[in-house]
């Protein structure tokens, strides 16, 4: 089997499993698309998905979000992409808000799922994800990013965006900070000041 008909089996699985706890959501009755709500275009969400997606060799595949939020980066991503995203939360409550408000839109149990977890290793094979995002880092945080596990689960051509969105609200880093901090670990990355402060490492100088 080729490593291209892997990576579907392996993408098939991964949404056989993960959309497992969705099930009773998936049974409701749903709305046509067109009367479902959206991230709007002026939403700050909407803003660093666009400039996100612009880093993307292919928009399209299966993405990671580590510490959602609120859920609507990951949605935003949806809207703009033809990704699946898997987003992860620190607690049972922070998964259980960020479920409920991406119900309303429709995607949840089809192209987004949410659960507990992303601060250590990552249930994905090696080199399967074509974009990670972390968008609510703080300085602690950056220590605290499972660096070795994004580099492992990274796709080549793949993309790590990691910082702190203008819409999380909490105290944020300056990219230039970021870049130097991962520079002290041998990492070079590209500084992104636009809705908020990003960095795109080469997590391909990360030693596993």
């Amino acid at each position: 089997m080729s490593r291209a008909s892997r990576r579907v089996v392996a993408v098939l699985a991964l949404m056989a499993i993960f959309r497992g706890p969705s099930v009773a959501a998936a049974q409701q009755p749903s709305r046509p698309e067109a009367e479902r709500p959206v991230v709007g275009d002026e939403q700050p969400e909407s803003k660093a998905a666009a400039d996100i997606v612009k880093h993307l060799e292919r928009p399209k595949g299966f993405c990671v979000d580590l510490e959602c939020g609120s859920g609507l980066l990951s949605q935003a991503l949806v809207q703009k992409t033809s990704l699946y995203v898997h987003a992860f939360e620190s607690s049972d409550e922070r998964v259980g808000r960020a479920r409920k408000a991406l119900r309303r839109f429709g995607t949840y149990g089809l192209r987004i799922h949410v659960e507990k977890g992303g601060s250590g290793v990552l249930p994905f094979p090696d080199h399967f994800v074509d974009l990670i995002v972390r968008g609510n880092l703080s300085g602690k945080g950056l220590d605290k990013a499972p660096w070795s596990e994004i580099c492992r689960v990274l796709a080549p051509g793949g993309v790590a965006m990691i910082g702190s969105s203008a819409a999380s609200g909490g105290p944020s880093l300056l990219s230039e900070d970021l870049a130097k901090r991962l520079k002290t670990m041998g990492v070079s990355a590209e500084s992104v000041n636009s809705n908020g402060s990003w960095i795109n490492p080469d997590v391909s100088r990360f030693e596993l």
